[in-house]
């Protein structure tokens, strides 16, 4: 992960220099250290240009790693019964009666903010099951939907908000 946030930050002409000059000369430094470094003391610290190097190289691993993994939390999480009724709503073509953010047909209500108009999540589930008893006078068909498609459409309803 902390190369793939290095790669993140190296754009245009200087690409290959990090996608094949660098891994390129950091192996052959691990191969030719034995060679470069000819200190024959064993102890870590009478060798500082192998530990100083070492250092600094972890220290950017790390640096570089924290950085990703708090780029990776801060993603938001889309919920699966969301990404769920929202193919519910194309496959059963709500859009043909129905607009989200002006997309769709305007004989239905408009859909957009139904979640602040209706933030009930009951009554999105009664009316999913039968719309004529929740909505009197409701041309709306009374879909065959499982109990899990129904939530799943519920949950997509509930997510169209004003922006805050």
């Amino acid at each position: 992960m902390f190369y793939y946030q290095l790669l993140k930050y190296v754009h245009g002409p200087l690409e290959p220099l990090a996608t094949w000059v660098l891994p390129a000369l950091f192996f052959l430094g691990l191969l030719f250290w034995p060679f470069l470094d000819r200190n024959p003391a064993r102890q870590p610290a009478a060798r500082p240009v192998a530990l100083a190097s070492g250092t600094a190289f972890l220290l950017l691993v790390f640096v570089l790693l924290g950085v990703s993994l708090r780029d990776l939390q801060s993603v938001p999480r889309a919920d699966p019964a969301v990404a769920r009724g929202k193919t519910l709503y194309a496959q059963f073509g709500c859009a043909g009666c129905h607009r989200i953010h002006g997309g769709g047909g305007a004989v239905g209500p408009d859909l957009s903010y139904v979640g602040d108009r209706r933030p009930e999540r009951k009554w999105h589930l009664r009316h999913f099951r039968d719309p004529q008893s929740v909505s009197p006078g409701s041309i709306m068909p009374k879909f065959p939907l499982t109990d899990q498609q129904i939530s799943d459409l519920t949950g997509y309803m509930l997510t169209l908000r004003r922006p805050t």
